[in-house]
């Protein structure tokens, strides 16, 4: 089951081996959240030390009802060894949850495109904080 945390800033990304978790963002004029499922692989395998601190970060389901994207990307998630990975992998398969739910283009919660989102706004709605968090 993957781990649920309320503050993105609390993700551990220099914790060693493939890490589920979700993340909550608040929803816009609700009680509730938005879920978005990220996988840290941080790699085990030794190697140079300039290779432990590089990394490489691939997302999915920006638009939510492209398929290919989520569905490559939840196969790295699983397929993916951290004995045969050196620095870091960090993976989102659905980046507009919500989008990706309700098979469209733009989230039916706020009207967001996030590929029109970047890069966020504090302010905004929750696709728009959710891309600011994801760009820091």
């Amino acid at each position: 089951m993957p781990e649920v945390i309320y503050d993105p800033s609390q993700t551990d990304f220099s914790r060693a081996g493939k890490h589920h978790y979700q993340v909550a963002f608040h929803q816009d004029s609700s009680w509730g959240y938005s879920l978005v499922p990220l996988a840290v692989i941080t790699g085990l395998r030794k190697s140079a030390p300039q290779a432990r601190t590089t990394g490489v970060m691939a997302s999915g389901g920006i638009r939510g009802n492209e398929y290919e994207g989520p569905v490559a990307v939840k196969r790295l998630c699983h397929d993916l060894d951290p004995e045969e990975v050196s620095g870091r992998v960090i993976l989102i398969p659905q980046l507009s949850s919500s989008a990706c739910i309700a098979n469209q283009r733009s989230s039916p919660l706020d009207g967001v495109h996030m590929n029109r989102a970047f890069p966020g706004n504090p302010r905004g709605t929750t696709l728009y904080v959710v891309s600011e968090e994801i760009r820091m």
